[in-house]
């Protein structure tokens, strides 16, 4: 699984906000998961979509969040119209990743959730 160091739904609703919506659904959160919140994240034609919003990322059976709760559409995958910026995508890392100073980037630049350009970069693992 690769990892997005962003947060590409905080343009939509401030973490305030976003902790009062997924107060709505059944559970708690636990320390290890600050946010709340896990989201899986997908581009797909150029597009980034948000594929899924999970509750408490620590539970194993960890609450889907709806939605309709945060978004006009009726299921995922959502559209991500509302981010413009970077996404910076890291692989999963390999134990060699892991010994060397830099690992590999992918950099995708969003204008309103459409990837308008892909470049490649370096960061500490």
């Amino acid at each position: 699984m690769e990892a997005i160091f962003e947060l590409p739904i905080h343009p939509l609703y401030t973490e305030v906000q976003l902790r009062k919506k997924l107060a709505e659904i059944p559970g708690y959160l636990c320390s290890a998961n600050w946010r709340g919140y896990v989201g899986r994240w997908e581009i797909r034609d150029n597009q980034l979509y948000l594929v899924s919003l999970i509750k408490d990322g620590c539970a194993r059976n960890a609450p889907l969040v709806p939605a309709q709760l945060l978004f006009d559409e009726q299921k995922y995958p959502v559209k991500a119209h509302w981010y413009s910026g970077t996404l910076s995508v890291m692989p999963t890392l390999t134990i060699e990743m892991m010994t060397q100073e830099i690992a590999p980037v992918r950099i995708y630049h969003v204008e309103q959730g459409r990837v308008t350009k892909i470049t490649e970069g370096q960061s500490a693992p």
